[in-house]
């Protein structure tokens, strides 16, 4: 998934988001090995909790300054198809 969304081409004014959105799906992908809840090392439980938090505060944030260039080009709606 990674590689295909290495591939897409993305408009000028959404490149920066692109290239963030790609930066999130890498660091999300790179978790796999730590995130798990382990009653006997609650300091990786903890930890594991914190990138997940990490990764959800940056896809709203992600999310919002889309919704915003949207808003400034007057896209009320994008159909994916």
């Amino acid at each position: 998934g990674i590689d295909q969304m290495k591939k897409i081409e993305a408009p000028f004014i959404l490149k920066d988001i692109h290239k963030s959105i790609l930066q999130l799906a890498i660091y999300t992908v790179d978790l796999k090995g730590d995130i798990s809840l382990n009653t006997n090392d609650p300091m990786k439980s903890l930890t594991a909790a914190s990138s997940l938090q990490t990764v959800a505060e940056k896809s709203v944030a992600l999310q919002n300054e889309f919704l915003q260039i949207l808003n400034n080009y007057g896209i009320d709606f994008v159909n994916f198809p």
